[in-house]
């Protein structure tokens, strides 16, 4: 059996991170959301806020 060919993400060294325990409570709706909502420019809508991206941040250098 060959051995799998390496990624060019795992050439590149790239990892996966898993944050989905920590944004469990911070998604669109909650009290302190890290993930913006539908907002103008809707390209924006879904992805991190600034405190979401540190906590992407944390975890990638944890």
């Amino acid at each position: 059996m060959r051995a799998p060919v390496p990624t060019s993400a795992e050439r590149a060294g790239a990892r996966h991170v898993d944050v989905r325990e920590a944004f469990a409570d911070h998604g669109v709706c909650a009290d302190e959301p890290w993930i913006h909502g539908l907002v103008s420019p809707t390209a924006d809508s879904c992805h991190p806020n600034k405190a979401g991206q540190a906590a992407y941040f944390a975890a990638l250098a944890s």
